[in-house]
């Protein structure tokens, strides 16, 4: 046998000796994502950047962010969650909460049942200090497994087929994202229902014009390999539009669709405590038409809407 050199014997083998196929291996290093970083420069919120999961084709990731002041919401959100017919499908929650304040009892419990389908992260802040919506949001992102991202604001109601509905469309259409841009909303003070679309806003330049089109995040559905290299920008509000309207600037305006949800697959809940102003309606629905809609099936809305109906109110206008 012949001789081992001390250096191969000491596991220093020249390039020369190597196999073609070690030599060929290079070594990989993983660069953090936008989102990671984005998440990693917010004091507090450091302490939860990850490596973003697996991503998981096919499957929908919901994603709401809220606050321990919304637990009255809470229930409600997860009724629209389960009774969703997409069958692969996660909760995603990124709670705040102050030292007076608890964590939402309706998600805690359900962590504590072994709820698989729900990621829920409650996280303690300063009475004066929480975190922008937007900072939530690119924390939802990266908490995802699923290949879509679809948007359920905690006080609105979706209809049972909302996400197939959306994400069947965004599939057929070759789109990256799609919002809606014409919904049913209810407007809790006056108990009536209205229609919102384009031709009744009035906004003062074509700029204006785009941000409300496409600035409405509840009804947000997108890829979330995109979120991940173009996260929301760190804004308390209004945080929406500028996320969206950097996916159209990228990916072409052709890749980010509208849809007119005519049928009511969503009511947007307008009440006392809504962050937006209320929307301009071109139409009000009566009592019929609202008990029409898609979404007055999902057990959600029924819920929501079990209260004593003053008729006289519900007349067309």
């Amino acid at each position: 046998m012949g001789q081992v050199s001390d250096n191969a014997a000491m596991g220093h083998v020249s390039k020369e000796m190597q196999p073609v196929a070690l030599r060929s291996i290079k070594k990989v290093v993983r660069t953090s994502t936008p989102l990671e970083r984005e998440i990693e420069c917010i004091e507090g919120l450091r302490q939860f950047s990850q490596k973003p999961p697996v991503e998981v084709s096919g499957r929908v990731s919901v994603l709401t962010p809220t606050t321990a002041s919304r637990a009255r919401f809470h229930e409600q959100l997860w009724q629209c969650f389960v009774d969703q017919t997409w069958p692969d499908k996660e909760l995603v929650v990124v709670e705040t909460y102050t030292h007076n304040q608890r964590p939402s009892e309706v998600f805690t419990k359900l962590v504590k049942a072994g709820e698989k389908r729900l990621k829920y992260l409650a996280i303690e802040v300063d009475e004066n200090g929480d975190f922008t919506v937007g900072a939530k949001r690119n924390l939802t992102v990266l908490m995802s497994s699923g290949q879509y991202c679809v948007h359920f604001d905690d006080d609105d109601l979706y209809a049972t087929v909302y996400v197939e509905r959306m994400v069947s469309e965004i599939r057929q259409r070759s789109l990256v994202a799609l919002t809606l841009s014409a919904w049913h909303n209810f407007f809790e003070s006056r108990d009536r229902c209205g229609y919102s679309t384009p031709g009744c806003w009035e906004p003062e330049d074509h700029e204006e014009y785009e941000g409300i089109l496409y600035g409405y995040g509840f009804s947000y559905v997108y890829l979330r390999a995109l979120a991940l290299y173009f996260p929301y920008p760190n804004l308390a509000f209004a945080e929406d539009a500028p996320f969206m309207l950097k996916l159209r600037e990228k990916m072409g305006a052709s890749r980010v669709g509208l849809k007119e949800d005519v049928e009511g697959l969503c009511l947007h809940i307008v009440h006392s405590t809504s962050s937006t102003p209320d929307p301009a309606v071109e139409t009000m629905l009566t009592e019929g038409e609202l008990n029409g809609l898609v979404v007055s099936e999902s057990t959600a809305c029924r819920l929501h809407l079990q209260r004593p109906w003053f008729r006289s109110l519900w007349t067309s206008c």
